[in-house]
């Protein structure tokens, strides 16, 4: 189908939602407050939802995905890599942390 830009346009503006409207997506048993009123009439009528897929780390998806293994040591390929201490947001290492705080009591 060919349009001229002004007719193009018209028929793109029609999809562009006044300010202030709020589109909806999911309404009615749809909606997400609705999920266990959804899943106790498909238990009722003999429907079983299938059950998703068991939710997998990154470090297995890395390993199926690109065959990387990153348990393995970058040097040698063949020594298991063994965490020492972890790092959370915008906080130090717990390991760092213990220990500040020990070195804070034994002072006082």
């Amino acid at each position: 189908m060919e349009l001229s830009g002004v007719e193009f346009l018209r028929r793109f503006s029609m999809h562009i939602l006044p300010a202030g409207v709020r589109k909806i997506r999911h309404y009615g048993i749809l909606a997400s407050r609705n999920k266990p009123k959804l899943r106790t009439q498909q238990m009722q009528m003999g429907i079983i939802p299938k059950r998703q897929q068991a939710l997998i780390t990154w470090q297995q998806m890395l390993l199926q995905k690109h065959g990387i293994d990153i348990e393995k040591c970058p040097c040698c390929k063949t020594g298991v890599m063994i965490r020492l201490m972890s790092f959370e947001a915008n906080a130090p290492p717990l390991a760092l942390l213990h220990q500040a705080r020990q070195q804070a009591l034994n002072i006082a």
